[in-house]
């Protein structure tokens, strides 16, 4: 069979990628950042990871890296905003983090 359009990269069981997770409220870079194959990710899942922590994939570290300091941002804006507000700390918060130029870099619901 002849593909008419190149192939984009495959990945094994085996490759590695970069996962980012929600901030939990002690989170560091390193725990919600992280390499892991797609091997290591069904033992992530076995050992209690869940989609509400809206586990994301990257193939790029730098973005990875990236993702996962805007949560830790949006969990720290979240935080203040309950402490400001007299809120429950485990009430929902909306964050957007904007960019200098208005665009969206992050946009979550943060618990």
């Amino acid at each position: 069979m002849v593909h008419s359009k190149p192939l984009g990269r495959r990945y094994g069981p085996d490759d590695a990628l970069w996962v980012v997770t929600d901030a939990g409220p002690v989170s560091e870079l390193g725990d919600i950042c992280f390499r892991a194959s797609l091997r290591d990710l069904l033992l992530l899942f076995d050992g209690g990871l869940t989609l509400e922590q809206h586990p994301t994939l990257f193939t790029d570290e730098d973005d990875a890296v990236e993702d996962a300091k805007n949560r830790l941002l949006a969990r720290n804006a979240a935080r203040l905003i309950r402490k400001q507000r007299r809120l429950p700390a485990d009430e929902v918060v909306r964050i957007t983090l904007h960019d200098e130029s208005g665009a969206v870099l992050w946009n979550g619901d943060v618990r």
